[in-house]
């Protein structure tokens, strides 16, 4: 890891006025803390639109509340947005949503963790009650904040504004306060970095893989994007005997880290024609009939196993699983753009990519619009999609088995090495993710 002190431009916010410098309370361990009403901590904070370190005061914490003394937080694309969006900030609100540290403090009511803890404050919580929880999709906890539905401020500003964090967590500042729903206490060898790359975006890339529909021996996957989450679906679909594994990245360094991540075949979008993915009357889509080309199998007899190679059962040709790790742009990357921007092309084609019968996991985010498939083939083919929030992970269960994985080397995050920040350089830090100059970028905090 290292120090990145770059300032790629163009994307700019507005310093805060009056900025303090504070320092952050010091973590200790063993008994309860009373109610911290005079802690202050520093936070990157978005208010109006001006957005700057300022030195917050910490509010008492609530009974099911956990205060974190962040070491790392991570720096994704999602946060990188938050941090630099145009718009005005109506409430003041610390960016980020995942960070590692030392439990400082803990409401009345925490079971979850003790003072002193080594902890991960997760972007998805599980609370292990509710509907979604007790049926096994804790990706979709009713603890989540849109669930929730109010924000409840953690701090003030000298003049007295109330801070929220964004969902729940804000892992931009010197600490974390949110409900204990959302820890995780860490018993890995794993550092603190590598345990948010887990958290954050390798990790639920492997997840993907793993998790909404787990990939089969012999499977044939395509993984559209090798960003930081790409690269953990392709590691997952490697680990999990996956008999081809295709990767589709445009840009030059991303590409050959898709393969010492385990794909065997790596293609370039921007060298295919483009059509809509495939659909009836439209320009034929080059990238759709290149993977469907490398899995056809091989052989073409029906009565022993083979897929018929002729044109009219070209839909059973395709990949077993495709996993969809693209997203769409939030600005245009300093590096290569990819066939589509808006994230909606690379939807249609992982669906159209798949065979009869074959699965579709969705991770990316921010596409722009919406994407159609032709109703009679998406009503019998078969394919199943599953829309993966955060790769369909359970944090209690599955972040210490890809830990466990992680320690041993079968999921290796050295490929997935950061360029770290402070957080003073919250700003260059959000840069520099949204440019995918580098594969990953983390807060030490």
């Amino acid at each position: 890891m290292h120090l990145n002190h770059e300032s790629p431009a163009d994307l700019s916010v507005h310093p805060l006025r009056n900025s303090e410098d504070g320092q952050p309370a010091t973590a200790t361990s063993g008994a309860r803390r009373p109610p911290s009403a005079t802690s202050t901590f520093r936070a990157f904070v978005r208010q109006g639109d001006q957005a700057g370190v300022q030195t917050v005061k910490q509010l008492p914490i609530r009974p099911n509340e956990v205060v974190i003394k962040l070491t790392t937080t991570s720096m994704c694309y999602t946060t990188s947005k938050r941090v630099l969006a145009p718009r005005d900030f109506a409430e003041a609100e610390i960016p980020g949503h995942v960070g590692v540290g030392i439990v400082e403090e803990i409401g009345s009511e925490v079971r979850r963790c003790k003072v002193g803890d080594r902890v991960l404050g997760n972007g998805t919580p599980q609370c292990g009650t509710c509907y979604n929880c007790v049926r096994g999709r804790a990706e979709w906890c009713e603890m989540l904040p849109m669930a929730l539905g109010a924000r409840l401020p953690i701090a003030e500003l000298s003049d007295g504004t109330p801070v929220y964090s964004e969902a729940g967590l804000g892992g931009t500042a010197e600490k974390m306060i949110l409900h204990e729903d959302y820890v995780q206490p860490l018993h890995t060898s794993l550092s603190d970095s590598d345990v948010i790359l887990v958290a954050d975006t390798a990790g639920l890339g492997f997840a993907a893989a793993d998790k909404p529909h787990r990939v089969q021996i012999g499977d044939n996957v395509v993984v559209l994007g090798a960003g930081p989450v790409g690269l953990g679906a392709i590691q997952s679909a490697r680990a999990s005997g996956a008999g081809q594994i295709i990767s589709v990245e445009p840009i030059a360094y991303r590409k050959e880290l898709a393969l010492k991540a385990g794909a065997h075949v790596v293609l370039d979008p921007n060298t295919y024609a483009r059509g809509d993915g495939g659909m009836r009357g439209m320009p034929s889509d080059e990238l759709v009939n290149a993977i469907k080309e490398l899995c056809k199998g091989p052989n073409d007899d029906r009565r022993s196993g083979g897929r018929d190679w002729g044109p009219l059962t070209a839909l059973n040709r395709g990949a077993d699983v495709v996993i969809e790790a693209v997203g769409g742009d939030v600005v245009a990357p300093d590096t290569v753009t990819g066939p589509d921007p808006t994230g909606i092309l690379p939807l249609r084609q992982a669906w159209e990519m798949c065979r009869a019968g074959g699965h579709v996991i969705t991770l990316g985010i921010n596409q722009q619009g919406d994407v159609s498939f032709p109703a009679t083939a998406f009503a019998i083919l078969g394919r199943t999609v599953h829309a993966a929030q955060a790769g369909g992970v359970n944090i209690l269960q599955d972040m210490y088995r890809y830990h466990t994985v992680a320690e041993r080397g079968v999921f290796d995050l050295s490929i997935l090495e950061p360029t770290v920040f402070t957080l003073d350089q919250v700003p260059d830090a959000a840069r520099t993710a949204l440019s995918r100059r580098v594969i990953s970028v983390t807060l030490a905090l």
